[in-house]
């Protein structure tokens, strides 16, 4: 698959773009999927890379999708409540898809007010609670991963709730700026170790999308983002991965991995982003 042409065509009718979960273990074949995470993602890269009016048909029908992943106002899920699929347990809204879809709705207008309110309130009313053998890095100003309940921390949900909070006229905020060195704190603790360093984002595959969401953050202003950015491309410059990647490449996982993603769709949006941003004259960033 390539081209906008492609990725339209794939696209499905309820607006998701489609993906595929992966179940590690014998006898679980991968199952056909669709999300918000991969759709947001999706939108994001022809957002950026082609702003035509067919590509803006199928922008407007995927954020249709998006909007009906909220669970109560304010957080959003991976999937929207009404069509939760089979093969899945039943679980509540999370930090980095609410602040994912927030983020882009807020960008195009499709949130404001009190809707905005409603999201910052959610990501931002509880604390970790740090009542047992933690990272040495972790602090309590962390967001957790799931809005209703205890959970891991993630370093790249972490930087995608600032980034959000960025946007919305919170990129000062004093527990922005304490989980922004939290980041840095880890970074330095991975000491160049691959397995450190992927430790910190459990539900990504890999580093790299902690260095994408700093960029986001830093491009909307967070206090400090920028500081750390800098700081992850001087720690990934110099850290070797373990193994080479997978084909086709993972894009989101479970805590872990043990149910990864792959979505062909989303790779040819990256490729098409790709492409736009390295065209003479194109501005950087």
């Amino acid at each position: 698959m390539s081209g906008l042409h492609g990725i339209l065509a794939a696209q499905n009718h309820d607006g998701a773009f489609p993906a595929r979960a992966h179940f590690n273990g014998p006898g679980r074949p991968g199952v056909p999927d669709a999300n918000a995470f991969v759709t947001v993602h999706v939108v994001r890269c022809l957002m950026t890379a082609s702003p035509s009016d067919l590509a803006s048909a199928g922008i407007d029908r995927a954020l249709d999708y998006l909007q009906r992943c909220r669970h109560r106002p304010g957080a959003y899920g991976f999937w929207p409540p009404d069509s939760w699929p089979a093969w899945a347990p039943r679980f509540g809204p999370d930090a980095d898809d609410t602040a994912l879809l927030a983020d882009t709705l807020l960008t195009v207008g499709r949130m404001a007010g009190r809707d905005v309110d409603n999201c910052v309130a959610e990501l931002s009313r509880d604390r970790i609670s740090i009542d047992r053998p933690t990272p040495e890095w972790l602090r309590p100003a962390a967001f957790g991963t799931w809005l209703d309940r205890p959970g891991l921390v993630d370093c790249t949900v972490n930087a995608n709730v600032v980034a959000f909070l960025a946007r919305a006229g919170w990129g000062d905020w004093r527990r922005c700026r304490a989980v922004l060195a939290m980041i840095d704190n880890a970074l330095r603790w991975s000491r160049g170790s691959w397995p450190r360093l992927a430790s910190l984002s459990p539900f990504y595959p890999d580093p790299t999308h902690m260095r994408a969401a700093l960029a986001r953050a830093a491009t909307a202003g967070a206090t400090g983002a920028a500081a750390v950015l800098a700081r992850s491309e001087e720690v990934l410059a110099c850290t070797r991965p373990v193994r080479p990647p997978p084909a086709p490449p993972i894009v989101c996982c479970s805590a872990y991995g043990v149910v990864r993603w792959t979505s062909p769709v989303l790779q040819a949006a990256h490729a098409l982003t790709t492409t736009v941003s390295s065209a003479p004259g194109t501005p950087a960033g």
